[in-house]
């Protein structure tokens, strides 16, 4: 197996602090916020793709294409457009 960094294009691996701060936001019980990120630590571990011949895993972002990587782009993006709106009321 083969460890790669930069051999396709991906997206930024922020996700777990940025789940648990929505998660406070919508004020999800305790226990259930907990289950809710050990699983999604569980699953963003185990990032493997093929690349040619090799099986390869990222260690520091998340494969575009991967299962998780749509649902994972939507929460980062969530969370920007909540720090977009929040400066731009600060603004004015």
């Amino acid at each position: 197996m083969q460890n790669s960094e930069d051999l396709i294009t991906n997206i930024p691996n922020q996700e777990i602090n940025i789940t648990d701060n929505l998660l406070q936001l919508r004020a999800i019980n305790v226990i259930s916020k907990n289950q809710i990120l050990l699983l999604m630590k569980t699953v963003l571990s185990q990032n493997y793709f093929a690349f040619p011949d090799n099986i390869c895993q990222l260690l520091y972002s998340r494969a575009m294409g991967s299962p998780i990587s749509s649902t994972i782009t939507e929460i980062y993006l969530c969370y920007e457009n909540m720090f977009i709106k929040t400066s731009l009321k600060s603004q004015s």
